[in-house]
């Protein structure tokens, strides 16, 4: 029972770091594309 858990924790931790990594990327690319604009 207790393995089911810490698993299920685990899981949870990791779609937290994926959505973040998302966020961040998404994040980045809108910087990037602001900057390329305000270039041309």
């Amino acid at each position: 029972m207790e393995l089911t858990g810490s698993r299920a924790l685990a899981s949870g931790t990791l779609n937290e770091i994926n959505l973040s990594a998302i966020v961040c990327q998404m994040t980045a690319n809108a910087a990037l594309f602001s900057l390329i604009s305000s270039l041309e």
